[in-house]
């Protein structure tokens, strides 16, 4: 069947681009193009499509506005937003955005692999529960623009570490915080980091851009109370997660990208915990209680109370940020992948067992017991022999660091 994809957008260019693509793969995608909002209006009312491509900036009406539009009129319609992340207060409007973020100026590959997976339905959607929870919340950290700024420069031929040093420098709460993370003893490195550069130096790029992500995602919550959720030891278990996703991810060979992957999620895997605790006190107290009272895990505590959990939360969050699916979809799924539809899902089943093993050493706060093990799906996606071969391989690395 002839997918029908709405491109809006000033410049055809993007149209053009992902129609000599599906030529050349064989897809049955039908371009088209319009320069505005009220164009794209006009093209809907007489031809509905299966997706629509539109530029934050579309024309008289905001891309946001028109996809919001979109999701009333023609909810079965794909719905991506292109947006300039890099700009910290572009970013800053698109908090509570339920649109898939596609980030300005990504290459035409990204977008195509997006609308496929899309389109094969391999890809995770947040409940409707989710949905009206993030509706319903304020205090929400803005797209953390200085990370998109460093992608960008990475992509120019000119690009050094001294320019993504600068990048980062001109965010005192980030760079603060990056360098705090880069000293601490869960990284690892023998020697104390004091100035940016240095950090670049010493944890390579691909490290670096992980940890500008949880720097500022966690210093928007740096000092403010939460209910049974210390900020400190949430980002301490998420260390002690992504480097154990490390050690399972060198153990399979992954390449770099996968691996930068799996990192990724696995320091932001429990951010959703802080979202709910900032917004939602009661609601968090109210689950820590059942949890205990009942000897559940969190986060089917808080299913029970929220109707989601901090997982689904914190997926829909890096939606919202314009992150790869791949990261956001490990972070949505790390305590049920077998949701996942995709069964070759390595990064998703690494993800997940990281925090398994961890959790087994010390449950994450505020869970009272360990992270259960999701057997049916790393059997159906071919890792049912792996997770002893893994647990060892961390458990290994344990011992080494307590001798």
């Amino acid at each position: 069947m002839i997918k029908s994809i709405l491109v809006i957008a000033p410049r055809p260019t993007l149209a053009r681009e992902l129609q000599n693509r599906a030529h050349e793969r064989g897809r049955d995608w039908s371009m088209h193009h319009v320069r505005s909002g009220v164009e794209g209006l006009v093209f809907l009312r007489q031809r509905l499509c299966d997706a629509v491509i539109c530029e934050q900036d579309a024309g008289n009406i905001s891309g946001v506005k028109f996809l919001d539009e979109m999701q009333t009129r023609h909810p079965q319609m794909l719905r991506f937003l292109v947006a300039n992340l890099a700009d910290s207060r572009a970013a800053a409007t698109l908090v509570g955005c339920t649109h898939q973020i596609l980030p300005a100026g990504a290459q035409v590959h990204s977008v195509e692999y997006a609308l496929d997976r899309a389109f094969q339905l391999a890809v995770w959607l947040p409940s409707d529960h989710a949905m009206k929870l993030m509706g319903s919340i304020k205090n929400i950290p803005s797209p953390p623009s200085t990370y998109f700024q460093m992608v960008k420069e990475l992509q120019s031929p000119l690009s050094s570490m001294d320019s993504v040093g600068q990048i980062i420098s001109r965010d005192p709460a980030v760079s603060a915080k990056l360098l705090q993370l880069a000293n601490s003893s869960l990284l690892g490195l023998q020697l104390q980091v004091s100035s940016i550069p240095e950090a670049l130096m010493y944890l390579g790029m691909e490290t670096t851009k992980s940890l500008v992500l949880l720097a500022h995602a966690f210093s928007h919550f740096e000092g403010k109370a939460s209910p049974g959720m210390p900020v400190d030891a949430l980002w301490k278990h998420s260390f002690k997660v992504g480097r154990r996703a490390q050690l399972i991810g060198e153990s399979e060979q992954c390449s770099s990208d996968e691996a930068g992957t799996i990192f990724t999620a696995d320091l932001l895997h429990d951010f959703g915990k802080l979202l709910l605790a900032a917004n939602l006190p009661s609601k968090v107290r109210e689950s820590i209680v059942l949890a205990k009272e009942k000897g559940l895990p969190m986060w089917e505590a808080e299913r029970q109370v929220f109707g989601t959990d901090h997982a689904e939360v914190g997926g829909c969050l890096l939606g919202i940020w314009g992150l790869p699916r791949s990261i956001l979809e490990s972070v949505a799924l790390h305590h049920q992948p077998v949701q996942f539809e995709e069964m070759d899902g390595r990064t998703v089943a690494i993800v997940h067992c990281a925090d398994v093993i961890t959790s087994s050493f010390a449950p994450s706060v505020p869970d009272v017991t360990a992270a259960r093990l999701d057997l049916a799906f790393l059997g159906a996606a071919g890792f049912g022999d792996r997770f002893e071969i893994w647990d060892g391989s961390c458990r290994e690395e344990w011992a080494a660091r307590a001798a």
